[in-house]
């Protein structure tokens, strides 16, 4: 599951690059955590910084 932070994206003009910041969830923690099998504060969630080019035609 993707949740996307709310700050602002970063956008390099010169590239037309957007800077992301995103949240994974490890989709088996979930599953194990729904099933009572671990704590909910066990879920392996790390930050990641996604680079996103910006790709157009006109």
């Amino acid at each position: 599951m993707l949740d996307f932070n709310r700050s602002p994206h970063l956008m390099n003009n010169d590239s037309k690059q957007i800077r992301v910041q995103v949240k994974l969830t490890n989709a088996i923690d979930e599953e194990l955590v729904h099933r009572g099998l671990l704590n909910p504060d066990q879920i392996h969630t790390p930050w990641k910084l996604w680079l996103v080019q910006v790709i157009y035609a006109l």
